[in-house]
């Protein structure tokens, strides 16, 4: 490389802004920054020594394509971004997506004298103007995406992935002809398959374990490779091979009931999640995405209902390092709820004394307490 080609090369890297300075200029935090480089809604010009840096050219085309999203409509009440997001419960970057993507966003007023998101005013956009649904549902009969069969059965997306190109689980395209997983080939695989880790409480011991006791009784998991999550084991296998009963997840009528009032509101309110009764018996709440769940307990002496969120070093490393990396205090996740330290690191968030009501009133409440927590751990992570 030419002297004169160095020269420039190193005027270019000079005059590249870092995260902070991109922050600032954009009026965001660095946090903000690094989830919408994250969904790949603002891409960096370069990285160097494990940091992003942005041109001015990329920050004034990400500027550009915010503003193109100007709808001049008097009938809309315009609230500034930051309050917005502050009252749907989502981030920054949730917000932009919503705006550069479905449309469902749009700017009402773009002071141009202040950093971008400083004066960023926003609206929910009318019907007209919002992008098509592209959800499954809506494109193909009956089908799911890979996130939401994660959730469901408890497992991860690479889990999914692996039991799919097995034949365990089919799918079907949608009209972007996207594989989505079909509804009915799941139930079909749940009445036949089970986590190694639902004969915990028959065999008397930890989930952790109960798979190595399984193995020494003769029983292989279907999904024995790395990377599969969850393994799971036939049922039938099971009891030929040991005599232990299927487990069942006994659920009583009122944790129906709240299981499908819940799902209700998490569809009408835009909360990213998935439902399931737990044997314990508990529901557990779970991102779409993987990256928070919650569990709704009862203590049946009391009669209260508690909220559980785990961030442990052992099973939820990924969440940890990232409530780390944003130097959030554990008691800024969910205000108000108590903390402790789990065993091997990390800690345990739980939102107790939720009233049980004979009246049928603590439904309602449990279920908006529910909706605030989750709202909350979307927001973090």
């Amino acid at each position: 490389m030419s002297e004169e080609q160095l020269a420039i090369v190193q005027t270019y890297i000079q005059e590249a802004f870092d995260p902070e300075d991109a922050a600032n200029r954009l009026g965001c935090t660095p946090q903000d920054l690094k989830s919408m480089v994250a969904r790949k809604l603002l891409q960096p010009a370069f990285c160097m020594t494990g940091r992003n840096h942005f041109t001015r050219e990329e920050l004034d085309a990400f500027v550009d394509e915010i503003s193109s999203a100007s709808l001049n409509d008097p009938s809309l009440d315009g609230t500034l971004i930051a309050t917005f997001c502050g009252e749907a419960g989502i981030s920054l970057a949730e917000a932009t997506s919503r705006i550069i993507r479905d449309r469902s966003l749009v700017i009402v007023e773009h002071n141009s004298g202040l950093p971008l998101f400083d004066g960023l005013m926003v609206a929910c956009a009318p019907d007209s103007t919002r992008r098509a649904s592209v959800r499954p549902n809506a494109q193909v009969r009956d089908a799911i995406t890979y996130a939401e069969a994660a959730a469901r059965l408890g497992t991860k997306h690479e889990g999914i992935m692996g039991l799919v190109e097995a034949s365990f689980i089919k799918t079907a395209k949608d009209s972007r002809n996207k594989d989505r997983i079909c509804r009915e080939s799941l139930d079909l695989f749940e009445c036949r398959y089970v986590k190694a880790a639902a004969y915990a409480p028959i065999l008397g011991c930890p989930p952790t374990t109960a798979l190595k006791i399984l193995r020494t009784k003769g029983v292989v998991p279907i999904n024995d490779w790395k990377s599969a999550g969850q393994r799971f084991v036939d049922r039938d296998e099971v009891m030929r091979l040991t005599g232990l009963a299927c487990p069942k997840v006994v659920a009583s009528a009122e944790w129906q009931s709240i299981k499908v009032e819940l799902d209700e509101h998490l569809v009408a309110q835009a909360v990213p999640a998935t439902t399931r009764i737990s044997s314990e018996p508990a529901i557990e709440v779970r991102a779409t995405t993987g990256r928070w769940s919650l569990l709704i307990k009862r203590d049946q002496t009391r009669g209260q209902y508690s909220l559980i969120s785990n961030f442990t070093h052992i099973r939820q490393r990924g969440r940890l390092r990232k409530v780390e990396e944003a130097s959030i205090k554990p008691g800024e996740i969910w205000p108000g709820a108590r903390v402790h330290d789990a065993d091997g690191g990390g800690f345990v968030i739980v939102d107790d004394a939720i009233d049980a009501d004979p009246r049928g009133l603590s439904a309602n409440v449990l279920i908006g307490r529910v909706i605030t927590r989750a709202y909350q751990l979307h927001q973090i992570l």
